[in-house]
């Protein structure tokens, strides 16, 4: 019976971790396969709200914290994941003031990860909450009583925690999803 000889450095426990190595890596290629679908713009994405936003304690230009609360599927494929952090900023912020002026606080949702990576770009209307306003009951106490009224503040604006926003993607893309 005959040997076979190798070289010392490629021993037949080499070879074979080799031809291992090369095969698995063969059989991934071709068992992955990703699809890409089209998410059409215009497609609605649930989000909410996952902080409360107050003109108190937000500023404008502050991120927001908000995910999306339901998968968004296309074709029969999720695209975006439910649970997928979206990008929202406080566009505008009031806080309250003297006269009994109330706060306002304004936020816009901006965007939205993929399944893949893509970021998602979305419209939305403005989140808009004005607080109470107390300037007649400032003015009034303030003309019977005492000029100090004139400084009692209006009330903040609050947008509470666990807020159902609808937003639309700003666009077409496309995404490539495991088949």
């Amino acid at each position: 019976m005959k040997t076979i000889r190798c070289s010392r450095y490629f021993t037949p426990t080499v070879l074979t971790v080799i031809f291992s190595l090369v095969f698995t890596i063969f059989m991934y290629e071709f068992s992955y396969s990703a699809e890409k679908i089209e998410i059409k713009s215009g497609t609605p994405v649930q989000l909410k709200l996952m902080e409360t936003v107050s003109s108190k304690t937000h500023v404008q230009g502050k991120n927001v914290n908000v995910i999306t609360s339901s998968d968004v599927i296309v074709n029969g494929k999720t695209v975006i994941r439910a649970g997928t952090p979206a990008i929202a900023t406080v566009t505008y912020c009031n806080k309250a003031g003297i006269v009994g002026e109330p706060g306002t606080i304004e936020i816009q949702v901006e965007s939205v990860t993929a399944v893949d990576g893509t970021s998602i770009m979305l419209a939305s209307n403005a989140i808009r909450n004005e607080g109470e306003s107390t300037q007649g009951t400032a003015i009034a106490l303030t003309i019977i009583l005492c000029f100090l009224f004139l400084f009692m503040k209006g009330k903040e604006a609050v947008i509470p925690s666990g807020k159902n926003i609808t937003a639309y993607t700003a666009g077409s893309y496309q995404v490539e999803v495991n088949k």
